[in-house]
């Protein structure tokens, strides 16, 4: 009940000072002391001390709420129509293992979504990134299965990438459902866990419809089993993840016409050309004249897998 209570108060407070015209301190005395009467100088250390809260400010012309921007890169924390968006966190600082430092990573998300008000089960999607996949992939899988919520998996899309940092073996970016104002606008998940009967390959979900958006994971060219194709030319592995993302799509009532954004994701740089080209090839036989925003970028898996995607319709 006081976890509850704590998560109310923390998302009340972030809404109360997110509405304020100029920077201001984020608690107020009355909010402070029952902070502190329900998780101790420890809770309210963390509140007053946290470096994302230590600037808050207003965009009031697009509603968008800020912590965390003294960084000069980023903000930690942006919430805008429902949804948190988390930077990406890492977690090397807890050791040189990629146990050790995804249980850290992990544990500064729940952290950042304590603060903005709500927890890991209203998670939307999540990207992680990867030192090395096929050494680390298994290793991190096992912490991220025993961290999620099994009964409100996000959307997932994992690869490989050269870190900022020689020291960084995972770096996580999410997104979440936002505490809302009032009972008409509360927030409401809806996660596709399996298509035609097919799960998905991991603790994640094929798909999950939030305020109006559908979030896709990470899709191949997997067959109606759930198994990996034959051996195919990138043409038509991409002709056919893309057909699966299609029929994930449909599964949540939606479209290939309503995708926003799209993420390419190749094995071999030297498949663009004909990979782009079954793209193309796609959203004109689904009659769209304009495509979605889009980025490419190279992946690591521990398959044969030439091309996935992952999108937001």
């Amino acid at each position: 009940m006081a976890r509850r209570e704590l998560q109310r108060l923390s998302a009340s407070m972030f809404r109360m000072h997110a509405a304020a015209p100029r920077w201001t301190s984020l608690a107020a005395p009355l909010q402070r002391s029952r902070l502190a009467s329900l998780g101790g100088p420890a809770v309210l250390q963390r509140f007053a001390a946290c470096p994302g809260l230590k600037g808050l400010r207003r965009c009031s012309s697009a509603g968008i709420q800020r912590l965390g921007t003294e960084d000069p890169r980023m903000s930690k924390l942006v919430v805008h129509r429902g949804v948190v968006y988390i930077s990406g966190q890492v977690g090397h600082d807890a050791g040189e293992t990629i146990e050790s430092q995804t249980s850290r990573t992990l544990q500064k998300i729940d952290e950042m979504l304590q603060i903005a008000g709500t927890t890991r089960s209203s998670l939307l999607s999540a990207s992680i990134w990867l030192k090395d996949i096929e050494r680390d992939f298994k290793s991190m899988n096992a912490v991220w299965n025993a961290w999620v919520d099994p009964a409100n998996k996000p959307v997932r899309a994992t690869v490989q990438a050269s870190m900022a940092s020689l020291a960084i073996l995972i770096e996580v970016q999410v997104t979440a459902a936002a505490p809302e104002a009032s009972p008409r606008s509360a927030a409401h998940i809806r996660h596709l866990k399996e298509v035609a009967g097919v799960p998905p390959p991991g603790a994640f979900s094929r798909a999950v419809v939030h305020g109006g958006f559908v979030y896709v994971s990470g899709t191949g060219a997997d067959n109606d089993t759930g198994g990996a194709v034959a051996e195919a030319s990138a043409f038509d592995e991409t002709r056919q993840a893309l057909a699966n993302v299609e029929r994930i799509l449909h599964a949540a009532g939606s479209a290939p016409d309503r995708i926003v954004s799209a993420t390419m994701l190749l094995s071999d740089r030297q498949d663009y050309s004909e990979c782009n080209r079954a793209y193309i090839n796609f959203f004109a036989a689904a009659c769209v004249a304009d495509l979605p925003a889009r980025s490419t970028a190279l992946w690591g898996v521990p398959t044969s897998a030439k091309v996935a995607f992952s999108a937001v319709a």
